[in-house]
């Protein structure tokens, strides 16, 4: 994605890891999660800001910054999440057996509960704080390209329009 929007814009991709790539047409900053002002500073330069994951979650200081949002759900993390939770071994069998005694199986259901509710509390958030959205727009998930399109509901206050942003 970095690669295809430097070809219009000055491009950051951050990440909390050493890239192992070297790339001309973007810069590559890093930043800790030990320290988020590391990231808070890459993130003051930007005219927009593109996040995916548990990021916003992870740095919620982004959402108060005053650059508008675009929300990476073309790859569904937090949802992806979810469904890597309940497939794993036994969890079928296990939520069959919650309804005769909850609790007394292998898998804590009720973690599993707890976990489930706070993936979709972020990805809520998500939904909530971002000011345009990244989705896949198609029936199909192997065609069709990703749009960016206004979310529905966003809890912040509508982002000022600037001329860096209009381009």
């Amino acid at each position: 994605m970095g690669r295809t929007l430097a070809a219009r814009h000055a491009v950051t991709v951050a990440t909390p890891y050493q890239p192992e790539i070297a790339e001309d047409r973007c810069t590559l900053g890093t930043y800790s999660y030990d320290r988020p002002d590391s990231l808070r500073s890459l993130a003051e330069q930007a005219d927009v800001l593109v996040v995916q994951g548990f990021t916003l979650s992870q740095f919620p200081f982004l959402a108060e910054l005053h650059i508008p949002i675009v929300v990476d759900l073309y790859c569904p993390f937090t949802i992806e999440h979810l469904e890597m939770m309940t497939s794993r071994s036994g969890v079928a069998a296990a939520f069959a057996d919650a309804s005769a005694a909850r609790g007394d199986s292998e898998i804590n259901i009720g973690a599993m509960e707890a976990d489930a509710a706070g993936v979709l509390a972020v990805q809520n958030a998500q939904l909530a704080l971002g000011d345009f959205l990244f989705a896949r727009l198609s029936d199909s998930a192997t065609s069709g390209p990703a749009r960016c399109i206004p979310p529905a509901v966003s809890t912040r206050a509508p982002m000022r329009r600037t001329p860096r942003f209009d381009r």
